[in-house]
């Protein structure tokens, strides 16, 4: 269904998915009145007005805020909530430490100067760290669901989960794409995210909200799995053999493509990058 410009696909009566055309998706979980919400995307503005429309179409109070993991398109759009926001202790740690260097005011204004469309998206971005932290693991009872929060890391270190066994059912964050390819950064750990998944794997989870792309199941963590390993294993080798991270990258074309799931040279050429430079920094320690 559609609530103004964005996408919603629901799980049940309890669970829904907002999608937006670019930033990470959004998680809801509403039941008697009550609302968790999972990330809060990239804008303020458009984070607003989905706020607005949560509340007003599901008739509900939104009583918790939960961040999976710092980055900027799952945390730009915390301020406008007022109610507490929880994320693991090592969440809260990134989104401070970024205040001081590419999130400080200077690098905010330098990155809106460069990219004009950021001006909008960012209109009185105030960035607003987690109120409430855990270590580990976290449980509560929310309107009588227990909902467990762990701390997985692998996509980020901080990156993390919530699970509602009741439900068999998983807001994963960019732990999982589905029907995408994925995005792997500098701050990735690829060995650590193949263990993750394959941890997930076993989870009595039956049905998975991802960071980004639609509800899925586990055949989606198996297809992420898969390309990791074999990223993992075709980089280690050409690297052992002598070759750059840059001639690596040239091979696109031939390293482990996602079964049908449509190439993203940009995405796939970047995740050839971070794994390549990973396993090299490996490599020299």
């Amino acid at each position: 269904m559609k609530w103004d410009e964005f996408d919603v696909e629901n799980s049940g009566d309890q669970f829904l998915l907002v999608s937006q055309s670019n930033p990470g998706n959004i998680g809801i979980f509403v039941k008697n009145g009550k609302a968790l919400v999972v990330d809060s995307g990239y804008s303020p503005r458009k984070m607003a007005r989905l706020k607005e429309l949560i509340e007003n179409n599901l008739a509900c109070r939104i009583d918790l805020l939960f961040n999976t993991h710092y980055h900027s398109d799952h945390t730009f759009g915390n301020q406008v909530f007022n109610c507490p926001i929880l994320a693991s202790e090592e969440c809260y740690l990134a989104m401070k430490n970024a205040l001081t260097s590419h999130w400080s005011p200077e690098e905010i204004r330098k990155a809106m100067a460069e990219d004009p469309t950021l001006k909008e998206k960012w209109q009185d971005l105030t960035i607003t760290l987690p109120t409430e932290t855990f270590s580990g693991q976290k449980s509560i009872e929310f309107e009588g669901t227990k909902i467990d929060f762990l701390r997985l890391g692998g996509h980020t270190p901080c990156s993390s989960i919530a699970v509602f066994p009741d439900y068999r059912f998983m807001f994963a964050g960019d732990l999982i794409f589905a029907e995408r390819y994925p995005t792997l950064l500098w701050d990735g750990n690829p060995i650590e995210l193949v263990s993750v998944l394959k941890r997930i794997d076993q989870m009595e989870i039956d049905t998975f909200a991802p960071g980004h792309g639609p509800i899925c199941g586990k055949s989606s963590i198996d297809n992420l799995t898969d390309y990791y390993e074999c990223l993992i294993e075709n980089c280690g080798k050409l690297l052992a053999d002598g070759k750059s991270i840059e001639e690596i990258s040239d091979l696109w074309k031939e390293l482990c493509p996602i079964p049908g799931v449509p190439m993203d040279e940009m995405r796939h050429k970047r995740n050839i990058n971070s794994i390549s430079g990973f396993l090299r920094g490996h490599d020299a320690r």
